[in-house]
């Protein structure tokens, strides 16, 4: 997990951010967002309550597929390593 602040002082968390380490965060610091893996393979912090916890709180949540970019590079490479796409 990572912080980054910006000028108004506001921190950003990236790095699969759980529900608690979250509220913990809320407890020291505003929260702007929380960017986290999230693809059609990876929707944890839907179940977890991450995307309902930062609806509440105003926070946003960035959904970090790195799947997508892969599957899309494989595709326009016609690399065989990926597999058939």
């Amino acid at each position: 997990m990572a912080v980054s602040a910006t000028p108004d002082d506001e921190k950003y968390f990236h790095g699969n951010v759980s529900t608690e380490e979250l509220e913990l965060a809320l407890r020291l610091a505003p929260i702007a967002s929380v960017q986290n893996r999230c693809n059609p393979f990876e929707k944890q912090d839907f179940k977890n309550g991450l995307v309902e916890l930062g609806a509440q709180r105003g926070i946003t949540y960035i959904p970090h597929s790195p799947w997508a970019a892969t599957t899309a590079m494989c595709v326009y490479l016609s690399t065989p390593s990926c597999g058939n796409y």
